[in-house]
């Protein structure tokens, strides 16, 4: 198999990104704002999140933080910061990070066509 054959198989990361609203209970209200989700992980993303993870014995750490400051975008295309992401409530990550669900169920599983009904033989008298 050729490189040209392995790009034909889907094994480049998907570009671009799917602007998905999310809506948090802050407690007194439902806060709704869009983010822009990354659709697939980079090799990058894969290897800082991985890479955050291993120093999990020395700081305090948080995967929810990561993916959504790796995977996600702000409303007008900057990240979140990674400090603000260790400073969000955890209900406001869980929130981003079922966008983020969303997203890569989107990718795993494409759209499948719809067959249309069978089409009923018609009888000449």
């Amino acid at each position: 198999m050729n490189l040209q054959d392995l790009i034909d198989k889907g094994a480049l990361v998907r570009e671009g990104t799917e602007r998905k609203t999310v809506v948090w209970n802050n407690g007194t209200e439902d806060v709704k704002f869009d983010v822009l989700v990354k659709r697939e992980w980079t090799v990058a993303d894969y290897e800082s999140v991985s890479g955050y993870m291993s120093k999990a014995d020395k700081e305090d750490i948080s995967l929810l933080a990561m993916r959504v400051h790796r995977m996600t975008r702000q409303s007008d295309g900057t990240k979140f910061p990674l400090e603000a992401c260790l400073r969000f409530k955890v209900s406001l990550l869980q929130a981003i990070c079922e966008a983020i669900n969303q997203v890569e169920v989107d990718v795993k599983e494409p759209p499948t066509k719809k067959r249309s009904a069978p089409r009923k033989k018609s009888s000449a008298n």
